[in-house]
């Protein structure tokens, strides 16, 4: 079984003691890196690939819509076998 995870390199402001990646961001830029996680997502679509975790993290996940975030689950659900997810 294999865990998703979606990198969020997005935060409001940089923790001195974070060592991800991440930048301030306007919500175009947020958009477009949302939609090329989608199409990121889509290139693995059709490979049978089962998946019980979807992990959201890096920066500020809490930073995208719950709009945005849905178009990432249903780009996992479209292209991967999700075995009851946990998602985070």
């Amino acid at each position: 079984m294999t865990g998703i995870y979606i990198h969020i390199p997005f935060c409001r402001r940089k923790c001195p003691y974070c060592d991800f990646y991440s930048a301030p961001a306007d919500d175009e830029t947020i958009q477009r890196y949302v939609e090329a996680v989608c199409r990121n997502i889509s290139y693995y679509g059709g490979q049978g690939i089962d998946a019980d975790t979807i992990y959201f993290g890096g920066g500020t996940p809490s930073l995208l819509s719950v709009g945005q975030l849905d178009s990432i689950i249903s780009a996992c659900d479209r292209n991967f076998n999700l075995v009851f997810p946990e998602i985070t």
